[in-house]
């Protein structure tokens, strides 16, 4: 490398690292004022300054506060670059935002130091690079620069943790510190540049309404979750019979499982069909396991859908109240219109009647059901048969319905007494009837 040492000072100079040499300073001291310029050009360095070579200082003669730039072919005056600053004190010249330039070290034991920026807290006397000491808040370098010492306490935390693999430092407290796990793994989100990434990483998946429902529902055995709503779920009964025909893949294998024949797969049933039903036996309701056959009496209980107890038909009239009275009578004044019937399997009853002649009673004149579960000839000890009253006006002539009641709690017995009873007469008007039913179902 070409020796640019400077003839003052000895201090090694590049004329093309930063491509610029300031006029007012010569190696590492400055140099200022125009009585130098003016000794150097008188002293013919027309074309070469203090071993700088290529120097023109003929076509534009230097001025104050000038430097000296590389055009590309030789060293001019000019503006650029940029102004060292410091002081002079009695160890030297302390300067900040200098650079410095040096040769290339000719053995290994040198110090390597091509190009040094100098900032605070590095000193140059006696026109060189001599030592370092070095002072930075609470971090300070020894002379030989071997040597960094930490006397800040949160630094010295970390200092005196001792490092190891997969380890990283986290503060404990205001002065204290230690060491915490950082996997692989860790590393890996750490390095996630957004929470999408995130979650690719964590193999997971955005939050969702939906999914936070059903964490909130509580499960037990034989139950399954169904959506009740938008963003609502629910539990539902699931016992081991219906599991067994979830998982039938057809209707003939779910007909098999709940015990079904062919019966049930015609729409009607006619007499050929139940020539052939002579042998087989009819199933009942499923709560658990397989279906169980019915007995006599329920099936009965299953054909028995409409009881009628007729209690006058003859289409003439000819059911006469005669002078009927305001107070509670059996039809007719006759203990004998009496029925005996089984309402067991029965949940409502209605009475109507043809009134061929109407009653012009203002006593409500009606008949009313009534039941009593012994038999008795006192109109007195008959209950409403309904859970309301269950009567039909004679008011008017016309075909009168009560509609249906459902059947009061004591009424469902077998063995059930039926009585009709005519009351809200005048004692004066003879209402008739044709015709008169009682019908349960």
């Amino acid at each position: 490398m070409p020796d640019y040492s400077n003839g003052d000072f000895g201090q090694p100079v590049d004329p093309r690292r930063g491509r610029s040499l300031r006029l007012d300073q010569q190696g590492a001291m400055p140099v200022a004022g125009q009585e130098m310029r003016r000794h150097l050009l008188r002293a013919g360095f027309a074309t070469g300054l203090g071993g700088l070579q290529d120097v023109d200082l003929d076509t534009d003669a230097p001025e104050e506060d000038q430097a000296l730039i590389w055009d590309g072919t030789k060293w001019v005056p000019g503006s650029g670059g940029s102004s060292p600053s410091g002081s002079i004190t009695s160890s030297g010249y302390t300067m900040t935002g200098l650079r410095i330039l040096g040769r290339e070290p000719t053995s290994p034991a040198q110090d390597v130091i091509q190009e040094l920026q100098v900032t605070n807290g590095l000193q140059i006397t006696g026109g060189a690079l001599g030592f370092i000491t070095g002072v930075k808040g609470d971090v300070t370098i020894s002379s030989d620069a071997s040597t960094l010492t930490v006397s800040q306490a949160t630094l010295a935390a970390v200092r005196d943790l001792t490092p190891s693999e997969d380890q990283m430092p986290y503060w404990t407290g205001a002065t204290t510190a230690a060491n915490t796990s950082l996997t692989e793994f860790a590393r890996s989100l750490l390095d996630d540049a957004d929470a999408a990434t995130a979650r690719g990483t964590l193999s997971a998946q955005t939050a969702d309404g939906n999914l936070d429902a059903l964490a909130a529902v509580t499960i037990a055995a034989d139950q399954l979750i169904y959506g009740s709503s938008d963003s609502t779920w629910a539990t539902a009964t699931l016992t081991s019979f219906g599991r067994t025909l979830l998982d039938d893949n057809s209707a003939s294998q779910a007909r098999s499982t709940l015990g079904l024949g062919t019966v049930s797969t015609l729409s009607s049933i006619a007499n050929s069909d139940m020539a052939t039903m002579s042998s087989n036996t009819i199933k009942g309701a499923v709560t658990s396991g397989s279906p169980v056959d019915l007995t006599t009496t329920q099936v009965q209980a299953i054909t028995k859908m409409k009881l009628r107890c007729p209690f006058h038909s003859d289409g003439q009239g000819a059911c006469q109240l005669g002078a009927h009275p305001s107070t509670d009578q059996f039809l007719k004044n006759l203990n004998i219109n009496m029925q005996l019937a089984d309402l067991s399997t029965m949940s409502q009853v209605r009475i109507f009647l043809r009134v061929y002649t109407n009653s012009a009673s203002a006593n409500s004149p009606r008949l009313i059901v009534r039941y009593s579960t012994t038999y008795t000839t006192t109109v007195g000890s008959f209950l409403d048969i309904g859970t309301s009253e269950v009567s039909a006006s004679m008011s008017s002539y016309t075909l009168a319905n009560s509609g249906w009641v459902d059947l009061a709690a004591g009424a469902k017995i077998d063995d059930c007494y039926i009585a009709v009873i005519q009351t809200g007469g005048d004692s004066s008007a003879t209402p008739r009837v044709s015709s008169l039913f009682v019908e349960f179902r």
